[in-house]
């Protein structure tokens, strides 16, 4: 059980420090005057919220699992920062195939637009986490939770295909700067097709023990530490983002080591001062 607890604190820990990582790298840079990025940064929000929030009270509730209000806090925040993150990847996958396909009227998108469609799944994500609170069935989690999430999947892997034939099909061919924004388009849409692909199959174990564990009461005794397995990956979902926006989207690398050169820098600045400070009494004695 130690172990867990361990794990779940590291998780949390680089959960947290790397979705404030693409937060900071988004708002410190130009990277947030492009309406691509707002989706991004909703994502890095949710799931920093599941790191602050959904996590500790997951560690909390194995510590203290007499304690309802920790557990009722838990199941309301851990349905509505992971639909939340889900439909994070939705939005993304549906603004990819927008781009791709319909180039010219991805351009006409306004900054409103996406901020009402963010304002919008985090309506829903509330919804879904206090229907389940308010109503703690299996009915609820079989005819709405589970055909939600079946469906947001649904969604994203016809969006990814149709992205990937369309991809496929059209040729590179036209001036230097329209050959290399197709280009871009084509790697930040390979870029969240593989976080997709990881966030399902994080997903996939818990939402399997959701479906068995009700039919089986025995195996909530015998499959515990698989439980606690398909959490660690569900909640590791929400650290696999950062890392793949860092490997695979080059101005994302840029605006990290501008975030550590200029953290640097000030340290540095910083140490010089407050050493020039301590030295300036010391000369003055001197010379009395």
């Amino acid at each position: 059980m130690a172990v867990w607890f361990v794990m779940f604190g590291l998780e949390a820990l680089v959960i947290v420090t790397g979705n404030a990582l693409v937060i900071a790298a988004l708002t410190l840079s130009r990277l947030h005057r492009k309406r691509r990025y707002y989706l991004i940064a909703n994502l890095a929000i949710a799931d920093l919220m599941v790191g602050m929030v959904t996590l500790p009270l997951y560690i909390y509730h194995i510590i203290q699992n007499q304690n309802t209000g920790v557990r009722t806090a838990f199941i309301l925040f851990d349905i509505m920062f992971g639909v939340e993150s889900l439909l994070g990847l939705l939005t993304l996958a549906l603004e990819r195939l927008y781009a791709i396909c319909w180039p010219m009227n991805h351009r006409t998108v306004k900054r409103n637009h996406l901020l009402l469609i963010i304002v919008c799944t985090w309506m829903i994500s509330a919804v879904t986490g206090f229907t389940t609170l308010l109503n703690p069935s299996q009915n609820v989690f079989f005819f709405y939770i589970l055909p939600l999430l079946t469906t947001i999947h649904v969604i994203i892997c016809i969006s990814y295909s149709t992205i990937w034939w369309k991809v496929r099909s059209t040729p590179v061919i036209g001036e230097h700067a329209q050959e290399q924004r197709v280009r871009h388009e084509r790697t930040l849409a390979k870029t969240l097709f593989i976080v997709t692909v990881l966030s399902i199959l994080a997903w996939l174990p818990a939402e399997i023990l959701n479906i068995i564990l009700p039919f089986c009461l025995p195996c909530q005794r015998t499959l515990t530490q698989f439980a606690y397995l398909a959490k660690f990956l569900q909640f590791g979902n929400s650290f696999i983002n950062p890392i793949v926006y860092v490997l695979r989207i080059p101005e994302f690398r840029k605006s990290t080591r501008r975030l550590f050169s200029r953290y640097s820098v000030r340290r540095k600045y910083s140490s010089r001062r407050s050493s020039k400070m301590i030295k300036t009494p010391t000369l003055i004695v001197t010379m009395k």
